[in-house]
């Protein structure tokens, strides 16, 4: 049994089904084929060339699903700044069970060429084509990290001419992957594979093949895609209310419920937080995964870019007061010489003795000196403000009302230079 849409620009491969079935008398057997609406599905029995006899059978086409309207060629697309993505899921054809959950499994990341050298191939002879062209080659070279401890299962791919053949616009394409110690470790063509590597520095190299040098220096800074299979899925909220989604309502999801021939439900893909991120994701990545609607309806591709990670700001208070302290340990040595010296001033003005009118004075006379070199010294303030509390307290009626003003004055000098 072959089932295929013919579909503009795709592969058969995706888009067919070849099964060969074994019946018999009275059995059943089936073969499903995820279709797009608008295309001819052509569908072909035909018995089996080792089988004897004519054969009589039943075939029954039945078509079901549900059908998700993204207005984005049938992918949800997720931009994690934005904060959700959106899809329209519709029963068209009877009732269907709607159980919907998005997964991530697969990391993007996009590397640029380091090296490029254009040349022709070496055996003028044997790659020399018809009417005296001659075939060039143009390598490049990428720069790839794995910083993962366990390592990562990685594809490189060109999504622009993989997996095209006999017409794909070049006449070859190859690459392969080395370690820092020049050894190969993986290699492949036009159908990416997935290699496992360890953690380390690699290199990748392109080799692509046209008779064109012309065709080719176009192509000297063509990206390299990084695909990389994520040891754990990343799950996305699924909510069919956009206000639950914006309040992270996690009780309010979407759950499974049936949805009634031609009727229509909104559904929301929630962005992932920081912590589920995989440790590799920088911003502007791609993580690839899909939408499941329910058992019996194709999954719906899922795109999400990566957006740069939330700081930690109570880290960074901490940082900020870090700054600060070191701040004041870089002092040079002059100015730690000048405050020692102002602290062994006022620890000397605190013991100098104020009982009679002239050690006030004097007391009076080296209070106001030191004001005079360290205005702004808050302990110094402060004394300032304990002396003249001192002189309000202990004087007559007569010279109270001026000493209390004295006091409020050397108290409002403190608040001012206290730091708010």
């Amino acid at each position: 049994m072959h089932l295929v849409q013919v579909q503009g620009e795709e592969r058969y491969s995706n888009l067919e089904v070849n099964k060969r079935l074994a019946l018999t008398s009275h059995g059943k057997a089936s073969a499903t084929l995820a279709v797009r609406e608008g295309c001819v599905l052509e569908v072909c029995v035909a018995q089996f060339w080792s089988s004897a006899g004519a054969t009589t059978v039943d075939l029954e086409v039945d078509f079901h699903g549900l059908s998700a309207a993204t207005g984005a060629q049938n992918a949800v697309a997720i931009v994690a700044g934005e904060g959700y993505g959106a899809v329209r899921v519709k029963s068209a054809l009877r009732t269907e069970r709607l159980n919907p959950s998005a997964k991530l499994d697969r990391l993007q990341s996009t590397l640029r060429p380091k090296k490029a050298e254009l040349a022709p191939l070496r055996d003028a002879e044997r790659d020399s084509l018809w009417e005296g062209k001659r075939s060039h080659g143009l390598t490049l070279e990428y720069s790839l990290s794995v910083k993962e401890k366990d390592g990562a299962t990685v594809a490189v791919r060109m999504p622009a001419i993989n997996k095209r053949v006999y017409d794909g616009p070049l006449d070859h394409q190859l690459y392969y992957i080395v370690d820092k110690y020049h050894r190969v470790v993986g290699e492949g063509d036009i159908y990416p594979e997935d290699h496992k590597l360890s953690k380390g520095e690699y290199t990748v190299r392109v080799l692509l093949r046209h008779d064109s040098p012309e065709v080719l220096r176009k192509l000297e800074t063509t990206p390299l895609v990084l695909d990389r299979k994520l040891d754990t899925a990343v799950e996305l909220g699924v909510y069919e209310r956009l206000n639950d989604l914006a309040l992270h309502r996690d009780s309010a999801k979407a759950k499974a419920k049936a949805l009634l021939k031609d009727e229509c439900r909104p559904l929301f893909l929630a962005a992932a937080d920081d912590e589920k991120m995989p440790k590799g994701a920088e911003a502007g990545d791609v993580l690839k995964g899909k939408l499941t609607l329910g058992a019996k309806s194709p999954a719906v591709p899922v795109t999400y870019v990566v957006c740069p990670k939330a700081e930690d700001l109570d880290k960074k208070k901490g940082e900020k007061k870090t700054d600060a302290d070191k701040g004041k340990e870089k002092k040079d040595a002059a100015t730690k010489l000048q405050e020692a010296a102002r602290d062994a001033q006022m620890s000397a003005l605190k013991k100098l003795p104020r009982g009679t009118h002239e050690e006030r004075a004097e007391y009076d006379m080296a209070l106001s000196v030191l004001l005079t070199q360290f205005p702004d010294h808050l302990p110094l303030l402060v004394q300032q403000c304990k002396t003249q509390k001192e002189v309000a307290d202990n004087a007559d009626e007569t010279d109270k009302v001026v000493a209390m003003d004295a006091a409020v004055s050397a108290a409002d000098g403190v608040i001012a230079a206290v730091d708010t």
